[in-house]
């Protein structure tokens, strides 16, 4: 039960002569703190202060040993592995309806840090530091020393740590210390030799984030409050916010650009459904449905779009109903809602991506969807080896018009989950194998030849199985991006690149080619990586002409053209947008059946935050062609919005 005076009756804890004791009290009516971690690999585990088994791992079960005690003292506490019964699931869905107000109400947050990332020799390499720019120059100077160690920092890579932290006011880091580095297995280091520096520029990037959300600025209008965060983090001190922690009903998770800087997240959470309730609570317009517990993450995710749309937080659905089972749809309006087939999040980058950007106007208004342009549709054909080259051209293309989006598919590590290295195809042993098979099997025992033949067999089959082609296919893309992102400018890796290339000659399998060409597709048109065989199973990949213009798109896989199509002509649909303001427009693009006005597909964005005021009046004018107008001097124009409803091939002259 909670009230407005008293907040919700929880479970704490308090340590009373050295065992520990429980009680329940309302969070306003109790001086306490809170206590935020990472789980860990758990098992069920003794500890000194509890005569009960409880779910923790070593590392943890040794903290609330060691150093618990000392840290908390003799005031109330509340930690989810002590104070909630985890054999119960009915209490941990009822606590975690209360962890707002468990975080918001308590005297601090001690936030405990595991030692897999940030070690002690690296807070010495960069004690001093003035703001982010010189930390991460003393970082990245300092890396080399940690070839071979795991650099993950996993308190940044937990969902639920980053509602704790927003939620807190002022929050004391400490390190759960076991003075071990923790290694990388041979098998880790092998699939991507450029391991901890990657991860560490990752690492970087994520601490820099969780200080943005908790401390955007200081009173001065300086970022002194995020250096400070930063400061506090790495060297175990504490940091107060001064930000308003109670939520208006007028924000919601755009606010703040919280999902723009959460974009490609790895936060990940042990449910899909997690990445909701883990976000969502903090916003008083939103509640947990009543049969949650018993909900799929598909059920809660409608439920979430329903009270946004509800409480006036209306944001465009980007996999919608007619892109997924058209049969569901009544009409073009209905069309354009959520689809109940959503693929399941693995990390909180995965969620947002299911989002669009906030719609302007009221319910039904005609800003919700209208006219952009009319396209030209072209499967991919990737049948013949002449194609190799072409698919390799269609590649580079995708990532040179959206940069912003294959960057921070790469880096925040969503495209470099397997590295940047592929499999490869020379090795000694391969190349053993097939001088065997070229000798004359007179010369040869044939006992071994067939077991050899049988090799090789296995080898190929290996090959065309998605657990190969799939993290090969990533590989490529991430190492191919790394060589011509133009912000990296890494030669190291161009030539990396171009000896992958050189080295593979007539090995790019039609399987290879064709799952690359796909996860290059859901990268520009922002479909998670992780859901590939939900992709696999809904959509395929297109290229799209736009007033000569080419773009990599997704189309429905049961959608065919009412036309007769022509490989080399295409067949032509509709680009929908979605919004009329600056800050949206050219986003969240639909491919739409010109008969139904029904969208079927998805294009890149065609506006990001790395454009110039003059590329974006570029990409509106092939986007919008026809209905742009020149206004004044300089870059400054007018779009005509035309509702699809009025718009028909034939009238359009195509």
């Amino acid at each position: 039960m909670e009230t407005d005076n008293l907040g919700p009756l929880v479970q704490f804890a308090r340590f009373v002569n050295g065992r520990l004791e429980t009680f329940p009290a309302h969070t306003r009516r109790l001086q306490y703190y809170a206590i935020s971690h990472v789980w860990g690999k758990t098992e069920w585990l003794q500890v000194n202060c509890l005569c009960h088994d409880i779910l923790a791992s070593l590392e943890k079960a040794r903290f609330i040993n060691e150093q618990l005690p000392a840290l908390v003292g003799s005031t109330a506490f509340w930690m989810d592995t002590l104070t909630v019964n985890q054999r119960d699931p009915a209490e941990v869905i009822a606590t975690v309806q209360s962890i707002p107000a468990i975080f918001r109400d308590a005297q601090k947050t001690i936030a405990v840090r595991e030692e897999d990332g940030i070690y002690d020799c690296c807070e010495k390499a960069v004690r001093g530091f003035a703001d982010y720019e010189e930390l991460v120059r003393k970082l990245i100077m300092h890396i080399d020393e940690h070839d071979g160690d795991d650099y993950r920092e996993s308190y940044l890579q937990r969902l639920w740590t980053l509602q704790e932290v927003l939620l807190s006011r002022t929050i004391q880091f400490v390190i759960s210390n076991n003075g071990e580095r923790k290694k990388l297995s041979y098998e880790e280091r092998h699939q991507n030799p450029y391991w901890y520096r990657e991860n560490v520029v990752r690492v970087l990037d994520s601490l820099y984030g969780l200080a943005h959300a908790f401390e955007f600025t200081s009173n001065d209008g300086s970022l002194r409050g995020i250096t400070d965060f930063m400061k506090a983090y790495i060297c175990s001190g504490t940091v107060t916010s001064e930000r308003r922690l109670m939520r208006g009903a007028n924000e919601n998770i755009f606010t703040n650009s919280f999902a723009n800087v959460y974009a490609s997240s790895i936060r990940s959470a042990t449910e899909p459904r997690d990445y909701i309730f883990a976000t969502m609570p903090q916003f008083p317009w939103y509640h947990y449905p009543e049969e949650a517990a018993r909900m799929t993450f598909n059920e809660i995710f409608l439920n979430f779009y329903e009270q946004s749309t509800r409480n006036g937080h209306r944001f465009a659905c980007r996999i919608t109903r007619s892109m997924i089972t058209i049969q569901d749809c009544h009409n073009a309006d209905h069309a354009w809602h959520p689809s109940g087939l959503q693929p399941e999040p693995v990390c909180l980058g995965d969620f947002l991506k299911l989002l669009g950007q906030p719609l302007e106007g009221a319910i039904g208004s005609e800003n919700d969807y209208h006219f952009a342009t009319t396209t030209t549709i072209n499967e991919i054909d990737l049948g013949d080896g002449e194609s190799i080259s072409t698919m390799l051209d269609i590649l580079e293309a995708a990532m040179r018009f959206s940069p912003e989006t294959w960057a921070m598919s790469h880096r925040g590590g969503e495209l470099a989950k397997y590295g940047a290295w592929p499999e490869s195809y020379d090795s000694f042993n391969r190349y053993l194998l097939k001088t065997c098979l070229e000798v004359d099997e007179s010369e040869q025992d044939l006992d071994e030849i067939a077991r050899i033949r049988a090799l090789v067999q296995d080898e190929e089959h290996r090959q065309n199985q998605d657990d190969w082609i799939i993290p090969q296919s990533m590989k490529l893309l991430n190492m191919m991006f790394a060589s011509v992102d133009k912000f990296q400018q890494n030669l190291p890796m161009q030539g990396d690149w171009n000896a992958v290339k050189g080295e593979m000659q007539d090995h790019w399998a039609i399987s290879l080619r064709q799952k690359m060409v796909l996860l290059a597709a859901m990268v520009s048109c922002r479909i998670p990586l992780s859901a590939v065989h939900w992709a696999s199973e809904h959509l395929r990949p297109v290229r799209v002409q736009l007033n000569g213009m080419y773009v990599l798109g997704l189309l429905a896989n049961h959608y065919t053209s009412t036309e007769n199509e022509d490989k080399e002509v295409g067949w032509k649909m509709f680009c929908g947008g979605r919004h009329v303001s600056r800050a949206s427009r050219g986003k969240d693009l639909a491919l739409v059946d010109p008969a139904t006005k029904m969208p079927v597909g998805l294009l890149p964005d065609f506006a990001d935050n790395l454009q110039t005021e003059e590329e974006f009046v570029k990409r509106m004018s092939v986007l919008y062609n026809g209905l742009v107008t020149k206004v004044g001097s300089g870059n400054s124009f007018a779009i005509m919005n035309v509702p699809l409803s009025m718009v028909n091939l034939t009238s359009r002259g195509t």
